[in-house]
């Protein structure tokens, strides 16, 4: 199976797939292989504190509110858990 397989697979299951600490080589190289494409821009995210907020963000959209047992970070202040 074939990381683009997997991407399929997990669409097609509903499962939205996001990347966390994507630094800029790694991302070019995603790029070449047309998976920034696949996965989406507005789901590759340089830091884990960006991917967290987006996260909470399309959470908040979708269901009206935050995810349960959520509170908001001061910036640098690491997730719950």
């Amino acid at each position: 199976m074939t990381s683009a397989d997997a991407l399929e697979e997990l669409g097609q299951r509903g499962v939205v797939f996001g990347m966390a600490r994507v630094k800029q080589d790694p991302r070019s190289e995603l790029a070449a292989a047309g998976l920034v494409e696949r996965i989406g821009e507005d789901r590759i995210f340089p830091t884990l504190p960006t991917a967290v907020a987006a996260y909470v963000a399309a959470y908040t959209a979708r269901h009206g509110a935050p995810p349960e047992g959520w509170q908001s970070l001061a910036p640098g202040q690491p997730p719950p858990g």
